[in-house]
């Protein structure tokens, strides 16, 4: 195991059934999460600014992960000033549930939400995750 990581505990059965929690947890991933699934390592990543640290630990207690939320300063330079708080945890079946719901690495151009396209709740994460949400001929985009 690399020494950079450590296994936290985490229920990896959140995603495995669409509950309304659920959903809105993965409509607030793939507005604003980080799905990583390389190098033989699949992680969750939610980060936010340090304002909103609690909404992070909202998502930490649904998980049900031991992994700490971090805090840290911008560099120097960066997109936006200040803290960030962040929540990084290791699970396989979670990053294999999410790609189902559509919340995949490198989602920002390919994003679908195709199993949860319909569920209220998945598209009130979305707007809390991105601030936004508009129609398209009659579908939400």
């Amino acid at each position: 195991m690399n020494g950079q990581f450590k296994r936290h505990e985490v229920d990896d059965s959140a995603f495995s059934t669409i509950t309304d929690d659920s959903a809105y947890w993965a409509g607030f991933l793939m507005a604003d999460g980080c799905i990583s699934d390389s190098g033989g390592r699949a992680t969750v990543s939610l980060a936010l600014s340090e304002k909103d640290v609690e909404h992070i630990e909202k998502f930490r207690d649904f998980v049900k992960t031991s992994a700490k939320v971090a805090t840290y300063k911008q560099r120097q330079g960066s997109f936006s000033a200040g803290k960030y708080s962040i929540l990084t945890f290791s699970s396989r079946q979670i990053v294999s549930d999410l790609a189902k719901l559509g919340v995949v690495p490198r989602k920002s151009l390919t994003a679908k939400a195709s199993v949860v396209d319909k569920h209220p709740r998945f598209w009130a994460g979305a707007v809390d995750g991105d601030g936004w949400l508009t129609w398209n001929r009659g579908s939400p985009v």
